[in-house]
């Protein structure tokens, strides 16, 4: 069944003329009277039975209450530094939503490219998140942001920095079990394609940040952090 993200609780009778929506129904699905659809917010939503469409409206009656579910109970913040390709950003968001990032911070590291973040781009970003939430069945929008140096982190959060060459790494497994248990949020640092330099590597250790080695094989700086986000969150139980 489709689903729809609203910005807020849909009511029992819903009319819109959002014509993004109206297009998507009408025209793409071909979706007609008595056809059925999720439409939610975070704060929860239902289903809903299509009871008329017009041209630029189209109006729904709730069949029944959801309530909000598929949202990991622990915060995954991803602090990705900028790749060389936009494409890359774009594949982070995505697949960092289906598994359950709950945000994004990106910023400049040493051996990043330099990359453009127009409006428009942050748009079209911003889309992409919203059309993951909508198919993986989450109910909460990420948080997406771009900073001009290095992030700092909320007080307190545990975080990890991924590296691949020291022989001081930890695992996942063994950073999981180092986890306060009152830990609800988290941080993952993941560099460029050229890693991290020595001073960002110092820099990490310096706030607290642990070095770990998510295995044998080697990520590419797109893939890393949705990967460890599932498997921490495989980890810890949710």
């Amino acid at each position: 069944m489709q689903r729809f993200l609203f910005p807020h609780v849909p009511g029992p009778s819903l009319s819109t003329d959002d014509q993004n929506l109206v297009h998507q129904l009408s025209r793409v699905l071909r979706s007609k009277p008595g056809d059925r659809v999720v439409l939610f917010s975070e704060f929860g939503g239902g289903e809903y039975e299509i009871t008329s469409i017009e041209k630029h409206r189209i109006s729904f009656f709730r069949v029944r209450e959801i309530e909000p579910s598929g949202d990991p109970k622990t915060r995954i913040t991803l602090y990705q530094a900028l790749p060389n390709r936009y494409e890359k950003l774009e594949y982070a968001i995505q697949k960092g939503v289906e598994v359950g990032i709950s945000e994004f911070v990106f910023f400049p590291s040493e051996r990043s490219q330099k990359l453009a973040v127009t409006p428009a781009k942050i748009e079209r970003f911003t889309a992409i998140a919203r059309e993951a939430v909508e198919q993986c069945h989450g109910f909460k929008m990420p948080g997406i942001s771009f900073l001009d140096a290095w992030p700092s982190m909320p007080e307190g959060m545990p975080s990890m920095f991924l590296h691949t060459d020291s022989e001081t790494t930890a695992s996942l497994r063994r950073f999981v079990s180092l986890l306060p248990k009152w830990t609800d949020q988290i941080g993952i640092f993941v560099g460029p394609e050229g890693g991290f330099s020595p001073v960002e590597l110092e820099r990490a250790s310096r706030m607290g940040s642990v070095p770990v080695k998510a295995g044998e094989r080697i990520l590419r700086t797109e893939t890393a952090g949705p990967v460890v986000a599932f498997s921490l969150l495989r980890l810890l139980g949710e």
